[in-house]
């Protein structure tokens, strides 16, 4: 019995011996890992599967064809897509490094696309009219943007912007075809400001300031 539980031992010992000596995963330089084994490559290779997976989001229809507009992947970021009829192939419209997470075509006319954008993953993001595959700047560039509504009849879009100070979300419209209509109409204090939604005489509209999870205030 000793015998049989020596060479039970010898075994799993080897076995864990041949683990430890197996080509392994590079730990990420951010993570620190203290007693954790490292991981063998050959794992990593078999549950690449269930972690390369994708899932798309709705964004909006086209108020003239009625196409869906969804954000997906086919390669390593979200880019914006359209589907022109139920089971049709997706059309890729944005082409670009950093995920295009969504956006909405003007109502009625739906003869513009805004979207918004960020820069590696730093959250400061930007409006641009996406058209042919090439997007257009609509914000400064530098401050911290959120796509909001659009009026009803298409003319304007509503969004936040930190552009005053850098930390107060004002608020702003704008007809995305001639950037330099771009106005203040709002200012706030505190973040988690936008405009959910305008009346149907443009003239007035509906602010969300979301301040968590659980709590907005109209």
């Amino acid at each position: 019995m000793i015998r049989i539980l020596l060479a039970a031992a010898c075994a799993i010992g080897g076995g864990f011996s041949a683990l430890a000596q197996a080509p392994a995963v590079a730990k990420p330089a951010a993570l620190t890992a203290d007693g954790i084994p490292a991981v063998p490559a050959s794992m990593a290779a078999s549950t690449r599967r269930y972690m390369e997976f994708r899932t798309a989001s709705f964004s909006g229809w086209h108020p003239q064809d009625r196409s869906m507009l969804v954000s997906t992947r086919f390669a390593n970021t979200n880019q914006v897509h359209r589907i022109a009829a139920p089971l049709a192939a997706r059309a890729q419209l944005s082409f670009e490094a950093e995920p295009v997470p969504g956006g909405s075509w003007a109502p009625k006319r739906g003869d513009v696309l805004v979207v918004q954008k960020d820069a590696g993953g730093d959250e400061f993001f930007q409006l641009y009219s996406l058209k042919d595959g090439g997007l257009g700047l609509l914000t400064d560039g530098k401050s911290r943007n959120a796509l909001g509504s659009w009026s009803m009849d298409g003319a304007l879009i509503g969004y936040s912007s930190t552009r005053r100070n850098g930390t107060d979300t004002d608020l702003y419209v704008m007809n995305p075809r001639d950037p330099a209509t771009d106005r203040l109409v709002a200012q706030v204090e505190g973040g988690g400001w936008n405009i959910a939604s305008f009346a149907p005489d443009g003239k007035t509209a509906i602010v969300i300031q979301y301040l968590q999870i659980t709590k907005s205030n109209p």
